[in-house]
């Protein structure tokens, strides 16, 4: 059958919102193996319960898959609001933190009951280091208790030492704001962690700490490293350290033996890690076997590092995208990485060291769609202000069943990602497969500020955030008209968080050929962000900003909410009930007056959400109302999408400009 001729955004497509929300689970953890057993553990969001997570593992010796944590469990942390590092594993023992009380449990088998360890309902527990010399766990704890009792404004984060059998608790560290990565020597003897403290975050300055433990549970501090931003410590079998900082501009991988003399394995311009908004990422494993290989995510690549040699090689696996962690199986020949690409979604997957095998490990996977409907990134680097580039994946339009009507061009959506120290990679997402199936081009930005392309560029936002943001998203969508590949007229932004805090001041920016909008979730008040958001990102603003207390006119300039009247455009809102980091006013306010404008606009609130939905039929909800909202103020049919959404303004609004 030959294509059909039909206006862009009017295309029928098999990817619906409900396969592109339900059809799939996701892999969320970095996957660990246990040393004892060799069997694989991870995490998945199961779109089926809700969006709950469980344990799952593979024993790769008989190559089956097995589920640990009953429906009962939601395998979450909330630490830092972000979560992450939600399980450890030792010894066919899992030891995990469920959303629902923030207890640590103890689990001995997958059949087995869990037990509960901790007792408090106002203690977070999140990147469990288990040490076998004690039978304890290593936790950095955020104990919101002070702060119910009213005796600190804040939580108060700490490292302690949790006794694997009765639950009981050894403070170890308390003299930082912040902690992370605790790691525990193989031999149970050193312990190294990163610290830091307000303003700082963890892509700018840590400490990095390496102690001895003794046998009264006490740690002494031998090593400090600061002034960059240091991440990721482990040991490797002989107790030397291995970590990642960015002195070379940079995030690379660095060995310290003896604890004194520090070698860069990986001196490349590539970016060994990630930003630390979650707990629990690895990005690079050391051979159980051997103390001179190691397998490193290097700008999403796997390097595997000789170190005696001074080699590098890439270790090619046919997937684009390599994240959350690595982690060598228990012999040392195979590595477990969660992998993917623009035609598939990100699975955990085994890789043969020496030779490249690979083999699909977790069932999660795309669902079954037909290339023909599927859109691939291609990476795009366009001119923006200052002299400066920045870059993007451009996702053209896709549908195997369509053509467009001649001389005529797509409309574009361009989405803004959070953090706003944050990144965007080319991996399969069904929801931008959703829009660019129906007709859409869509432009992920990657805008100054991000990650992964070093140093220099994630800091260039400093001072800048609310300018340059906005900046790149105006000349990422008028580079797309320039070169005549989308139409000028039909230019929508969205994006989350961070994200929705700059599609706001796009849509009041002049010269930019934006005609809508959709806000999730997004920052539209910046004196409030600062007055009423939770400790991790309490201090963010000063370096991204300047001080409240002294550069107020900065805020007030860079909020949306106090420069509303410039906003002219139809704009949508999403909002969690339950968001501790950018609370609902900051989306019904601006809803608010939007209406108030006479503009098309809606504010969806889902209970029980928090900052970034979980549950898949919230997802689909916000998916299908957000291209309805697009299509009614652009002013196209949608072949295939109908939705509920009451649109204020909508129909006065149309006669005034259709």
């Amino acid at each position: 059958m030959g294509t059909r001729e039909a206006a862009y955004g009017s295309w029928a497509s098999p990817v619906t919102a409900e396969v592109a929300t339900m059809a799939s689970n996701e892999v969320v953890e970095a996957p660990q193996v246990d040393p004892v057993t060799g069997c694989v553990f991870w995490c998945e969001r199961l779109c089926k319960e809700a969006g709950n997570t469980a344990v799952f593992h593979f024993n790769p010796d008989t190559g089956e898959i097995v589920r640990w944590t009953n429906q009962g469990f939601d395998v979450r942390t909330k630490v830092h609001e972000y979560g992450g590092g939600a399980f450890t594993v030792y010894d066919n023992t899992i030891y995990f933190a469920h959303s629902g009380d923030g207890a640590i449990y103890r689990q001995d088998g997958p059949q087995v009951a869990p037990t509960r360890l901790t007792r408090s309902h106002n203690r977070r527990y999140t990147d469990g280091s288990y040490c076998p010399l004690m039978d304890a766990i290593v936790y950095v704890v955020e104990d919101h208790e002070v702060v119910k009792q009213g005796k600190a404004v804040e939580p108060c984060n700490t490292l302690v030492l949790l006794d694997a059998k009765t639950g009981e608790e050894t403070l170890l560290a308390s003299d930082a704001d912040f902690f992370a990565a605790p790691s525990v020597s193989p031999d149970g003897t050193l312990l190294a962690w990163i610290q830091w403290h307000h303003p700082q975050m963890p892509w700018w300055n840590t400490q990095l700490c390496v102690a001895k433990i003794n046998d009264q549970k006490q740690v002494n501090i031998i090593i400090t490293r600061q002034n960059r931003s240091n991440m990721m410590p482990s040991f490797d079998r002989g107790n030397s350290l291995y970590y990642v900082h960015d002195q070379t501009g940079w995030w690379n991988l660095y060995k310290i033996t003896d604890l004194k003399v520090e070698v860069n394995l990986t001196p490349e311009s590539k970016e060994v890690g990630w930003p630390m908004w979650q707990f629990g990422w690895r990005a690079y494993a050391v051979n159980p076997k051997t103390d001179n290989e190691v397998v490193a995510v290097a700008s999403h690549e796997l390097m595997v590092v000789e170190i005696e040699s001074h080699t590098r090689r890439s270790l090619p696996t046919g997937y684009a995208v390599h994240l959350h962690g690595v982690v060598y199986s228990k012999d040392g020949t195979q590595v477990y990485v969660v992998a993917g690409d623009g035609g598939r979604a990100a699975r955990l997957i085994q890789v043969t060291v020496a030779t490249g095998e690979v083999k699909g490990v977790s069932e999660v996977g795309e669902a079954v769609i037909h290339p023909g409907y599927i859109s691939h990134p291609s990476h795009i680097r366009f001119p923006t202000t200052h002299d400066d580039f920045a870059y993007g994946y451009l996702y053209l339009p896709k549908n195997k069943d369509f053509r467009a009507p001649e001389g005529t061009k797509p409309p574009l959506l361009v989405r803004v990602h959070g953090g706003p120290t944050g990144e965007t990679f080319p991996i399969l997402h069904l929801t931008y497969q959703f829009f660019t199936s129906r007709g859409f081009a869509l432009l992920d930005l990657n805008y100054r500020g991000s990650t992964g392309y070093g140093t220099q560029y994630r800091n260039k936002l400093n001072g800048k955030w609310g300018i340059l943001d906005v900046d790149d998203a105006v000349a990422g969508a008028n580079y797309l008209v320039k070169e005549n590949i989308v139409d000028a007229s039909k230019v929508c932004v969205d994006g989350g968080s961070a994200g929705g805090f700059t599609t706001l001041l796009v849509l009041m920016s002049e010269n930019a050929p934006f005609a809508a909008g959709a806000s999730f979730y997004g920052v539209s008040d910046l004196e409030l962000l600062v007055n009423d958001t939770h400790k991790f990102e309490s201090r963010y603003m000063e370096t991204l900003v300047g001080s409240i207390h002294t550069q107020k006119h900065l805020y007030d300039a860079r909020s949306p909410i106090k420069n509303a009247k410039k906003l002219g455009k139809p704009t949508i809102f999403f909002q969690g009930s339950e968001d501790k980091i950018v609370i609902p006013s900051h989306s019904k306010d601006m809803y608010d007056i939007v209406k108030n404008k006479g503009l098309p606009s809606a504010y969806i609130l889902f209970e029980g959400e928090a900052h970034g939905f979980i549950k898949p039929e919230n997802i689909k909800s916000s998916l299908v109302d957000e291209l309805y909202f697009f299509s009614q103020v652009l002013d196209f049919t949608l072949a295939d999408v109908t939705s509920d959404l009451v649109i204020d303004n909508l129909e006065s609004w149309k006669e005034k400009h259709h």
